[in-house]
């Protein structure tokens, strides 16, 4: 029949989701780094939160309700985890070339394996183990001397904010056992907004109108890349969208070499393939283990 369209399929919803995630999040990180060179990363940090949360304005308006709490301590060290994590990041960013800090920022699901048997006791097996070690091995590749010259402290405060991140990922699946996608966002904006504050004033700048929107464009980005996250992850498995997320690092490398002209070298490109591959094993693996664990208490 003329004008009619089959339904959009939960998976084809899902990847396009995860997509705009991916298009999104280096918008944020492109515009950390496009204004470092005027801003402080402790008043970008501060920026981020602030309107970040404005963005949750309109949700908080419709459900006032969520921010109501049985967990506050742990969202409190959610909230301290998460605003470290992104002073580091942010700094990190100042430092690095677009592409390399993004990349380098993919090495979280690599620190989640040590920290989820370290911090929750998970049993994590052979394969996993090795996957890992090989993920930490495209890190070499990438900051060896015979490959590219990156500073080493954007280097350390980069691998410092994906072990913060992977720490973030463990106190949110913890959260999300009992509390709703929004009332973590709540929590989150209100506690990093007044703990970022107090530090950005001794680094303070006023922004120009411009610089105000870039600003308000960076909150805007983060947030909505991690609603669309949640919404890409809604009804399927993970593991069936998420590789789409590895699109992320196309885009920073677009925004790389359209804002600053940097082009990620063949170390960082051989380091980045090595990452990816691994955390891809990782993930698809763990999700197998799972469902197999799954299927063996049912038939129990």
């Amino acid at each position: 029949m003329r004008g009619f369209q089959a339904p959009m399929s939960a998976h084809t919803r899902a990847t396009l989701f995860i997509l705009c995630a991916a298009a999104t999040f280096p918008v944020m990180a492109a515009l950390v780094k496009f204004l470092s060179t005027d801003f402080h990363p402790l008043q970008l940090a501060f920026f981020r939160c602030l309107f970040g949360g404005v963005v949750l304005i309109p949700f908080f308006l419709r459900r006032p309700a969520a921010v109501v709490t049985a967990r506050p301590r742990m969202h409190l060290f959610r909230g301290l985890l998460g605003v470290v994590s992104m002073w580091m990041g942010f700094t990190a960013l100042s430092l690095l070339p677009l592409a390399e800090a993004v990349t380098l920022g993919f090495t979280r699901i690599l620190f989640l394996i040590p920290l989820a048997v370290l911090i929750m006791g998970d049993r994590v097996d052979l394969p996993r183990w090795i996957a890992t070690l090989v993920g930490f091995g495209g890190i070499v590749l990438m900051i060896s001397p015979a490959g590219t010259d990156l500073p080493a402290a954007g280097v350390a405060l980069s691998l410092a904010s994906a072990v913060t991140i992977a720490s973030v990922k463990l106190t949110v699946k913890s959260l999300a056992e009992t509390e709703a996608t929004l009332t973590i966002q709540l929590w989150f904006a209100g506690f990093a907004t007044l703990a970022t504050l107090a530090p950005a004033l001794f680094v303070w700048r006023w922004p120009e109108p411009f610089e105000l929107l870039l600003l308000l464009a960076i909150g805007g980005a983060g947030t909505l890349g991690q609603m669309f996250t949640v919404l890409g992850l809604r009804g399927v498995q993970p593991s069936a969208v998420m590789p789409i997320d590895y699109t992320r690092l196309i885009f920073a490398t677009f925004y790389g070499f359209l804002l600053f002209g940097q082009l990620p070298g063949p170390a960082t490109i051989t380091g980045a393939g090595v990452i990816v591959a691994a955390t891809l094993y990782i993930a698809r693996r763990g999700e197998r283990v799972a469902t197999a664990e799954l299927g063996l208490i049912r038939r129990r």
